[in-house]
């Protein structure tokens, strides 16, 4: 999930939602990020995990929940729980 200017890579994602058939699904979520939060209004609604360890993550982690993102893709894995 990412932003049509950014280079194209794999990111996590919170799944809140999803909807649609198997063949093409729609789901939805909060997009995590590396990046933590500022004072702008753009960037200071980001949640710090605590365990981004735990759940396979490679850095100190944030989820954006300042907007809900829509997954392209039907690659969408459980990692955990």
């Amino acid at each position: 999930v990412q932003h049509d200017w950014e280079e194209l890579k794999r990111r996590p994602l919170l799944v809140l939602y999803k909807s649609g058939t198997i063949d093409s699904p729609k789901v939805y979520g909060l997009q995590v990020t590396t990046t933590p939060g500022g004072t702008g209004y753009r960037s200071k609604f980001k949640y710090e995990l605590k365990d981004w360890r735990e759940i396979g993550l490679r850095k100190q982690s944030y989820i954006n929940y300042d907007h809900i993102v829509k997954n392209e893709t039907n690659d969408i894995r459980r990692l955990c729980c």
